[in-house]
């Protein structure tokens, strides 16, 4: 009797996602390939143009994957203030999660339906604040450029983006002729990201505040 040859899943626009996020996660942006994420998944490269129009697309598609996990709370579950704490928390969560992907989120335009679901919802938040279209706007640059410049040191060490010149301050060759870094470089070292970065997030809140109108929640 014939053996019969299993079936072999279909190619859908989820499976290829799924494969390029574990693939990215796994050997870094840098080495993905379509060719690659087309062997893995059994299929010939030119196969997954059926499903995105370009490479580019498909980075859209992976960011959008990962925006996605990002929780933002509905107006109903608190002031403005605890929705963009939360908010942030779980944009750093995603970042800690997934460190070598996060680059996409970090540096791709927001241009996807989960991406601008995001932007849509804290502008809402911002908007609650007090803050006018062009506020609202502003005070989302500004907080993208801190959370996203903090995270991106932290995940190129989550990532062990290896460094090969090594740190001088690290390994404690800074002496005295240089005063002010000898003083305060032991600050300047991964285990006080945390302590940094909320003290980062409390500078803000404290600008958002000095800032903050009337409540209007016009668009």
């Amino acid at each position: 009797m014939k053996k019969r040859t299993p079936l072999r899943e279909p190619l859908s626009r989820d499976r290829i996602v799924d494969e390029a996020l574990r693939q990215i996660e796994s050997d870094g942006l840098e080495a993905f390939s379509t060719r690659r994420l087309g062997t893995a998944l059994g299929v010939e490269a030119m196969s997954l143009y059926h499903h995105f129009p370009s490479k580019g697309h498909l980075l859209d598609a992976v960011c959008d994957r990962l925006m996605t996990m990002v929780t933002i709370p509905p107006r109903e579950a608190g002031d403005w203030e605890m929705r963009l704490r939360e908010s942030i928390l779980s944009y750093r969560a995603v970042a800690r999660a997934h460190p070598r992907a996060f680059l996409l989120m970090a540096t791709r335009r927001f241009n996807t339906p989960g991406a601008l679901w995001v932007l849509d919802r804290l502008l809402e938040i911002f908007a609650d604040a007090g803050f006018d279209p062009q506020m609202r706007a502003r005070a989302f640059r500004i907080l993208g450029y801190y959370l996203n410049g903090a995270l991106l040191s932290e995940v190129t060490i989550l990532a062990q983006v290896p460094d090969p010149t090594g740190s001088r301050i690290d390994a404690g060759e800074i002496g005295e002729e240089l005063p002010y870094l000898y003083a305060s470089g032991r600050y300047l070292g991964p285990e006080w990201l945390d302590a940094t970065y909320e003290a980062g997030i409390e500078i803000l809140f404290d600008a958002i505040r000095d800032r903050a109108g009337d409540g209007s929640s016009t668009p």
